[in-house]
């Protein structure tokens, strides 16, 4: 995966100023808008996602690799290694690391044509409907949980999504 080192070492040095103060940065360094957006809102997803992995540690909850992959998958690769390097603590760095190493290249096989074309009406998703049921019985149904692979791909389910 691409990503562009010096974002990372930037992240670093803006990391101690608040919000305002790295716009007015941006701007004195001349950063054009796009960039100067992608600083802000990369600096404020790293500090929300360390505060759910700080959250899970100091619970001594144990994340699914579900929860794993959903406060991680939508963050840039900038982001994450940022968050890497920053966090002193163990668990964090393993969550990261099992993110990077496990669950980065996980994608489902079929995609909601795929569902249309085998039948499955177009409406509330079966994951979404199926989640629900098990969430009221307490009980989560996904395949990123289990501790070995299956034949097939993590999402071949319609109930089997992240």
């Amino acid at each position: 995966e691409r990503y562009e080192r010096w974002l990372i070492y930037f992240y670093g040095l803006v990391d101690p100023l608040k919000e305002r103060e790295i716009e007015e940065l941006c701007e004195r360094l001349a950063l054009n808008p796009r960039e100067r957006d992608r600083v802000i809102s990369g600096k404020r997803q790293a500090d929300q996602a360390l505060l759910q992995l700080f959250s899970w540690v100091s619970s001594n909850f144990e994340p699914k690799r579900s929860e794993i992959f959903g406060v991680l998958d939508s963050l840039s690769a900038e982001v994450k290694l940022f968050m890497m390097a920053k966090t002193t603590q163990l668990a964090t760095r393993r969550y990261i690391s099992i993110y990077f190493t496990q669950l980065k290249d996980t994608r489902p096989l079929l995609k909601g044509r795929d569902l249309i074309q085998m039948g499955i009406k177009p409406g509330q998703s079966e994951a979404m409907a199926h989640q629900k049921e098990a969430d009221e019985n307490h009980i989560r149904i996904s395949l990123y949980d289990l501790p070995y692979r299956p034949a097939i791909a993590i999402g071949a389910l319609p109930w089997a999504g992240p």
